[in-house]
């Protein structure tokens, strides 16, 4: 089996409910309009390609104040494995609004696919919008950029090489050339740029400099910057959903679906979603914890254990156990599952065919994909292991290094003493992985590694 059909296999098995949000749409519900529109008919041919694929489409009929009601949001993402959305929501207009329900689809967990339909001649235009709201600044700081980039006068040379390095952002060779020359221009540029934007990394400054001279849509409030974008193909991963834009005119509504997930999987990068869409599909359709020999005790055996601990004043334990052993038992149920992407052979013949060496960064990515989860710990036991960053002191680690037991039971055992292990930053991602597993090392978001036990224990 190829790459292709195994990523078909998976994604077909990953989507199963869709929505398309349009204000032309007609939902099945009603009736045609004297003057059947093209969205009209559009919306029939959908419904019947996602049912012919085995998909449950819902068609909505978009109005002026959806994307602020919370409950039609709701509507709109609940149970939804992809989102196919208009771009202009008011006719001619709505782009900012199209944005608004992007931004809710886009912080919606499980929802990991959101193609923008469009009847758009330029995509480019739908591709900038989508960068500068998704920025993780505001309009306001933006504005304040632009102010200060008219103050320092720059000529029209200046700006056209800033443009170039933020659409050329992921071609490292094109912006080290295009820097270069900012810097023959006048070697203060960058670090007035980092100045202005408040940014450290120049790239970031520059991208901050560009955007801000753009007449596109811009956030009241940051949003998610995103993890990987290709202007080609007008793919962007916005916290791991994966925004595709598609235009009307291109890809007729029969041949949709078809497309789109070809355009997906066309996209090599898309390797470690479709990694994580095969764990989610195997979780949700295929893992059992249901048996009979296992799960056949009583409620009120259940309801025994938690009072006997409530009467030890352990209730909080109860939670915590209840949760490690639901966790376990899908951990067992998919041991056996054979996973399409991980096949011996697919992978040996990958290495042949398509292997490149990888740079640092994605050696420390995968380690961090191995050994590091971000919870939110609030209301929940501190147990072994747990790494917090110290509030107000961003560059301070500390692991829990208390005994399971006795994070269970801290009155008891250890007067709610907690052991900690302070770490320190290790700079060099190179150092780190030649240390691997010869030091403790902890690999955590935001390129951060850190090496345990560099300034002794810590107890609190």
């Amino acid at each position: 089996m190829s790459y292709q059909e195994r990523a078909n296999h998976i994604l077909k098995s990953a989507i199963k409910s869709a929505i398309y949000i349009d204000e032309k749409a007609r939902p099945f519900y009603q009736n045609e309009s004297s003057e059947k529109t093209f969205e009209e008919d559009l919306s029939v041919q959908l419904y019947e390609n996602f049912k012919n694929n085995g998909i449950s489409l819902v068609v909505h009929k978009y109005v002026p104040g959806d994307e602020n009601d919370d409950e039609i949001l709701s509507f709109f993402t609940d149970k939804r494995d992809l989102a196919i959305l208009d771009w202009k929501l008011k006719d001619q207009s709505g782009e900012e609004e199209a944005l608004i329900i992007l931004s809710k689809i886009v912080n919606t967990e499980h929802l990991h696919f959101c193609t923008i339909y469009t009847s758009e001649s330029n995509l480019d235009i739908v591709f900038n919008n989508i960068l500068s709201y998704f920025s993780n600044m505001t309009a306001e700081e933006y504005d304040e950029i632009k102010e200060q980039l008219e103050i320092e006068g720059y000529g029209r040379e200046v700006f056209d090489i800033i443009d170039r390095i933020n659409i050329n952002r992921n071609n490292k060779t094109l912006t080290s050339s295009e820097m270069r020359e900012l810097s023959k221009i006048n070697k203060t540029i960058i670090p007035r740029l980092k100045t202005i934007t408040g940014k450290q990394d120049p790239i970031d400054a520059i991208i901050s400099a560009s955007i801000s001279r753009w007449n596109t849509c811009k956030s009241s409030i940051p949003h998610y910057s995103p993890s990987r974008i290709d202007r080609e193909k007008k793919i962007v991963v916005l916290n791991n959903t994966i925004v595709s834009i598609l235009k009307k005119d291109d890809v007729q509504a029969e041949n949709l679906f078809k497309v789109y997930i070809e355009h997906i999987i066309n996209d090599s990068n898309n390797f470690n979603q479709l990694l994580g869409l095969e764990l989610h599909n195997n979780i949700t359709k295929r893992s059992s914890i249901i048996n009979h020999e296992f799960i056949s005790f009583s409620k009120n055996a259940l309801l025994y254990h938690r009072q006997k601990l409530k009467e030890q004043n352990l209730e909080h334990y109860f939670y915590s156990f209840m949760n490690e052993v639901l966790q376990e038992k899908i951990s067992i149920s998919l041991r056996e599952k054979v996973s399409l992407l991980l096949d011996p052979q697919f992978l040996d013949k990958q290495y042949t065919e398509n292997y490149q060496e990888p740079d640092l960064n994605d050696i420390a990515k995968i380690n961090l994909f191995y050994n590091a989860y971000q919870m939110d710990k609030r209301g929940h036991i501190i147990n072994f292991g747990d790494v917090f960053r110290l509030e107000g002191e961003p560059n301070r680690f500390l692991m829990c290094i208390t005994p399971l037991c006795d994070c269970l039971r801290p009155q008891d055992n250890v007067k709610s003493n907690f052991y900690f292990a302070e770490g320190e930053i290790i700079p060099d991602k190179e150092e780190a992985l030649k240390l691997g597993d010869s030091a403790f090392i902890s690999f955590l978001p935001d390129n951060i590694i850190v090496r345990w036990g560099g300034r002794g224990d810590k107890k609190g």
